[in-house]
């Protein structure tokens, strides 16, 4: 009688909270129309490039990573009068040899300038091809001492810079700012006025995306600091987050909407990779506990699901 009451209750708590994700999911994702002029201009097994206006690319690579399977990550690159600056490297020196020759011999561009937007190897993971092609790196001062304090070695000098960085490209400028705490303590954004484009990195969620990896999050921090970028770019029209799909500014609410509401939360036990669509049928075991408006109790419900199809379509946040 009393695990009847227990699922009846776990089972009431799922659908109420996908319930409300999906509304306030679907509600942004009205506001988050498709870009238009968006065109695959390079594609290959490891890499993707694709046009999202007139002076601005979207490249696109993989990561293998153990808790979420093979992850594709964003970077941007501007080009303007023949020269372009990129923010954030491929995921590792092969695919970001790849994109450095489709910018040098297809775009006819020379990249002046490399900016990780934070420590994190899905944005220096191909630094050291920049590097061997005299590309110049700049990263902010936070960035920099987090790469020294995870033993990074580097091959060449990094220009450091504080809180803001602007770089010329003819009589445009590309600007980077750190605007606070979120994904990581040293994530900065970049900004291509002429374009409209916001760079937000993994800052900024794509709609329907979970918190995703918050090894080094500052989750209490994170939509204060997503709140800065809106304010201090409300003429965005195109934004970038670090992983899935373009949208508008309706990105930059996104992570405030989940991180506020009653998302399903969860504590993978056995295998974190339930996120990712399996087969109806595919068993894992997790923890489901019983919380409100982000406060969990101490009691937890133990249970194996036998189809964990719904989830990867709403919004949820892990247990902290």
């Amino acid at each position: 009688m009393k695990n009847r009451l227990l699922s009846f209750i776990f089972l009431c708590l799922t659908l109420f909270s996908c319930n409300q994700a999906n509304t306030e999911s679907q509600t942004v994702q009205k506001k988050t129309q498709p870009l238009q002029g968006e065109s695959v201009v390079y594609k290959s097994e490891t890499l993707s490039v694709v046009k999202l206006s007139d002076h601005t690319y979207l490249h696109i690579s993989y990561l293998d990573t153990e808790t979420f399977g093979k992850v594709p990550c964003n970077g941007m690159f501007i080009i303007y009068e023949g020269e372009s600056v990129v923010f954030d490297t491929p995921t590792n020196s092969e695919n970001s040899r790849e994109l450095i020759r489709f910018i040098s011999s297809e775009l006819k561009s020379k990249i002046v300038a490399l900016i990780p937007t934070h420590f994190h190897e899905d944005c220096i993971g191909g630094i050291d091809e920049f590097d061997a092609h005299g590309i110049t790196t700049y990263a902010s001062k936070r960035t920099i001492t987090l790469l020294n304090d995870n033993k990074y070695q580097f091959n060449v000098p990094i220009n450091a810079f504080r809180d803001s960085l602007e770089l010329k490209l003819s009589s445009e400028t590309v600007v980077t700012h750190f605007l606070g705490e979120g994904h990581t303590e040293d994530n900065v954004v970049g900004y291509f006025s002429k374009d409209k484009v916001l760079f937000g990195g993994c800052l900024v969620k794509s709609v329907g995306a979970s918190q995703g990896n918050l090894d080094d999050a500052n989750v209490e921090q994170w939509s204060k600091t997503v709140a800065n970028v809106k304010a201090k770019f409300p003429e965005a029209s195109i934004v970038i987050p670090g992983h899935g799909k373009t949208g508008n500014t309706a990105l930059l609410d996104y992570y405030s909407m989940i991180n506020k509401i009653d998302l399903p939360c969860f504590h993978p036990v056995e295998d974190v990779r339930m996120i990712t669509p399996q087969p109806s049928g595919t068993k894992y075991k997790y923890r489901y506990p019983f919380f409100t408006s982000n406060t969990r109790s101490q009691r937890d419900v133990t249970s194996v699901a036998t189809n964990l199809q719904p989830y990867p379509t709403v919004p949820f946040r892990y247990c902290r």
